[in-house]
């Protein structure tokens, strides 16, 4: 079903307290449940509400989960609306550790191919380490072509985090520039991703039932198709009942035990038929959970 070993990287979620404030404890708790089973963490994206986030704060997230996942594991989405605030957060990630990078396109203001290329040039121009464009139109308001894709190859760019609209071109942008790594935001489609070319998914969702993304991935590597393709079902059924949303994450986390708090942004909380799906779905899955043993078996692993 797949060439290569698939991706899990989970979208890492920013966990705050009462007063909404960052909370260290619970964010490290959330970290060392995700460990034993995915290939990397994202932070802080779009799941953990970056643009809410001072700096200092990104910064923060960045430094703790070094504390949990090696550092190969770790990449720190540094984008920002401007150049200069970028490459200070890059600065201020590689000195806390980091040597994988990741930024969204500039947003708030439209941004040209020239402008984009330009941003994306000045900040391959300040690491030697792994960088990745993530492209998220939906949110940003600026899109990537397949020119300015293949111009970001010739820049040195490593690779493409696509969400949004963009996750659907997964086969198109592998075809502009097959020496690039893409990742797509999809968070049921790791198959697809795969068969077109991308190197997995970056899933928020993954971060509530990570094993099941695991055990997924490890089934696409055994090329065990018929096990693939019941945890993929599996699998659209846990995206369409959470959502896209982070506040339905946040509560179905909270359903398991996790204190990640509330948003930070103005992001509704889930309704209460909402809410009555996803305790209905954590209760099956504690339940008859068919990734129970592959469970057991790795949580001696846990840090």
């Amino acid at each position: 079903m797949t060439q290569r070993k698939p991706d899990i990287i989970t979208a890492a979620i920013a966990a705050f307290g009462a007063a909404g404030r960052l909370d260290k404890g619970a964010y490290l708790n959330y970290l060392h449940r995700l460990r034993p089973y995915v290939d990397g963490v994202l932070i802080p994206g779009t799941t953990a509400e970056f643009p809410s986030l001072t700096d200092d704060e990104r910064t923060k997230l960045v430094s703790w989960t070094l504390t949990v996942f090696e550092t190969s594991r770790i990449i720190a989405q540094i984008g920002a609306p401007s150049t200069m605030q970028a490459l200070r957060l890059m600065d201020m990630a590689s000195d806390s550790g980091a040597t994988r990078f990741a930024a969204i396109t500039p947003y708030y203001l439209p941004a040209t191919e020239s402008g984009i290329l330009r941003y994306y040039s000045l900040l391959r121009a300040n690491t030697s380490y792994p960088l990745y464009a993530y492209i998220f139109p939906d949110v940003t308001g600026n899109d990537v072509s397949t020119g300015t894709i293949r111009r970001l190859a010739s820049l040195g760019i490593n690779g493409l985090k696509l969400s949004g609209t963009a996750s659907t071109r997964v086969a198109i942008y592998h075809r502009a520039a097959p020496s690039l790594s893409i990742w797509s935001g999809n968070d049921a489609d790791l198959p697809a991703t795969c068969a077109a070319g991308g190197a997995g998914v970056v899933s928020g969702i993954s971060g509530a039932f990570p094993d099941a993304w695991a055990a997924l991935r490890d089934a696409l590597i055994r090329h065990d198709d018929s096990t693939a393709s019941s945890i993929q079902r599996a699998l659209i059924a846990i995206v369409q009942t959470i959502g896209p949303t982070i506040g339905n994450l946040k509560y179905a986390l909270r359903i398991l035990g996790e204190s990640v708090g509330t948003c930070r942004m103005p992001i509704d909380e889930p309704d209460e038929s909402t809410r009555l799906r996803i305790r209905e779905l954590v209760s099956s899955m504690r339940a008859g959970n068919p990734w129970s043993d592959y469970l057991r078996r790795h949580d001696n692993t846990r840090a």
